[in-house]
């Protein structure tokens, strides 16, 4: 891996790019690491990895719940939800 500063990779873009293929190449602005340049698909396996970890909205997960509903037979009801205990509201309701 090659550390370059800012203004030396700007003069040299093409090298600096050049080499990203071969291992990534980190940029330092002030002796400190601001960024790295990698190749593609270095780049794409890495979106691929952050798609793969980030957990569905509840939106998605809404969906999702719509579409196995209209998939199977017969009616789909949720059960009623039963009371539980709210802890901080019993304490008021106390006081």
């Amino acid at each position: 891996m090659k550390d370059w500063k800012i203004s030396e990779a700007k003069a040299r873009l093409s090298e600096v790019v050049g080499h990203c293929v071969e291992e990534p190449q980190v940029l330092y602005n002030r002796k400190k690491p601001v960024a790295a340049l990698i190749d593609m698909e270095e780049y794409e396996a890495f979106l691929e990895y952050k798609k793969a970890r980030q957990k569905p909205t509840m939106a998605e997960l809404l969906a999702e719940l719509d579409e196995i509903k209209k998939q199977e037979p017969g009616d789909f009801e949720l059960p009623p939800r039963t009371s539980r205990p709210i802890p901080l509201l019993d304490e008021w309701s106390d006081a």
